[in-house]
């Protein structure tokens, strides 16, 4: 459509593009009238619709994260039920919003222009979604790199081009509030699941990307990424793409950037370094290729005493001391000193004390020879635990004082009134909360559509299909 839009003026009707909907709008009701009538209108027998709903499949495509009007359109219109008993046929349509390759794929490779393809795995290099001027640096180093393999002299204008190519079909452009910026990303996650699944059947592509990357920790979450329930849509790697990573990072280390998702204050040479190293190490652990042990361990060396390390990567810095001890030469003294002024907080305490395991005549020497220094640490991560507390429900007052309990032990200072004042804390938030039966009736509390309405209304909907 938008390709349509290029060529032709008929499509810049203010009217037209207003028409443009939302997905994250749809109600789960909508959803399933958009599925029901896809299913009716290409003559889905009802037998197979039937098993949708019995084997309770319906609720989980409704709500799957991939659900999108394409998707409904392409395995109705497709009659791939033909194919397929009834009873396989609502297992095949989950499967396809796990993978949507049957949507994209065709418009994808026929749809669009080349140079929108590229813009589309640049984006991939950002996680799926970046700021206007940022996806513009990546594809234009894309290209370069590349020496104009897939695309050539990706100016503003067809950036600007591709841009109002994809826009509304692979992406979607959006103000980022309180700015003059826009943000871009992916229009629908099945378009991100979909590119991997496509880009991973060719290693040279992948390659390719590899060398593109403008951001080191979001090359490397490309073959290390699980959504929340665990399924799995990293990109597969052979040993020939892991010598390709190492190499890159070897001879780019120092300028490939790191992508910060949290703002912690402007990060120092050294907290970028740290930030890189530890990214490396976990990547090593994933692929148990230790190729990079000897040049993390460098430039471990280098940075560990460093006094511009932000105390928000205290525990990066410890758990990479830990993990090299044994080939790792540490001035303990000289290191529990740097670290014992900072501020810190319980993550980092824990982190720290577990250098007790690598040198505990030397770590127990420095603490007596520096007890009040030692004695201020510790105290200060016990009092920051103490201010925050009145913030808390009574569950996270259970762990803060769980924490606190856990400090007492590793340090032996009893911290006896500061755990009484959390008790009493969690004494109140429970009486605060508990509930007056008495007060409590029948009356309906909304008079909206509850949840379980709307899906009795989607159940009477499909038990009508005729």
């Amino acid at each position: 459509m938008n390709q349509a839009k290029l060529r032709h003026d008929l499509f810049d009707n203010e009217e037209f593009v207003k028409c443009v909907i939302d997905l994250s709008k749809y109600t789960k009701l909508a959803k399933a009238k958009i599925l029901y009538n896809h299913l009716f209108f290409f003559g889905v027998p009802i037998e197979y619709v039937n098993r949708i709903v019995k084997r309770e499949y319906l609720f989980k495509i409704l709500e799957h994260r991939n659900y999108n009007p394409r998707i409904v359109e392409a395995l109705s219109k497709s009659k791939k039920w033909k194919e397929l008993s009834p009873v396989d046929f609502p297992s095949y349509m989950l499967s396809s919003f796990e993978n949507p390759s049957l949507v994209w794929e065709h418009t994808f490779e026929n749809g669009i222009s080349q140079k929108s393809r590229v813009l589309l795995y640049a984006l991939l290099l950002l996680d799926g979604g970046a700021e206007y001027s940022e996806l513009y640096h990546q594809v234009q180093f894309f290209t370069e790199r590349t020496l104009n393999k897939y695309s050539e002299n990706f100016d503003s204008i067809t950036y600007k081009n591709s841009l109002k190519e994809l826009e509304n079909t692979f992406i979607e452009i959006k103000p980022i509030q309180n700015t003059h910026k826009q943000s871009i990303k992916y229009q629908n996650p099945s378009i991100q699941d979909f590119l991997m699944n496509y880009i991973d059947k060719d290693n040279d592509l992948k390659s390719d990307l590899i060398q593109c990357a403008i951001y080191l920790n979001l090359l490397l979450k490309l073959f290390d990424k699980k959504d929340i329930f665990g399924a799995d849509y990293r990109l597969s790697l052979t040993n020939n793409l892991i010598n390709s990573i190492n190499s890159e990072i070897s001879n780019r280390f120092d300028c490939i950037h790191y992508h910060r998702e949290f703002y912690i204050g402007e990060l120092s040479t050294e907290d970028v370094i740290l930030e890189k190293l530890y990214e490396i190490a976990n990547f090593s652990d994933l692929t148990k290729d230790y190729t990079l042990d000897k040049f993390i361990l460098t430039r471990l060396t280098q940075v560990m005493y460093s006094d511009n390390i932000n105390k928000s990567l205290i525990h990066k810095l410890l758990s990479l001391i830990k993990r090299y001890e044994s080939d790792l030469e540490v001035d303990m003294g000289r290191l529990l000193k740097h670290l014992i002024k900072k501020p810190t907080d319980f993550e980092d305490l824990f982190a720290f004390n577990k250098l007790r395991e690598a040198n505990s005549e030397e770590f127990d020497l420095f603490i007596k020879c520096n007890y009040d220094d030692y004695f201020n640490y510790i105290n200060s991560v016990v009092s920051s635990l103490v201010d925050n507390a009145s913030q808390e429900d009574s569950e996270e007052l259970k762990n803060t004082l769980d924490i606190i309990e856990q400090i007492a032990d590793i340090s032996n200072i009893n911290f006896y009134d500061e755990r009484g004042e959390i008790e009493q804390l969690i004494e109140e938030k429970e009486s605060e909360y508990e509930p007056d039966y008495e007060d409590w009736d029948d009356r309906p509390r909304s008079s909206g559509l509850t949840s379980s309405t709307e899906d009795s209304m989607i159940i009477d909907l499909f038990t009508s299909y005729q």
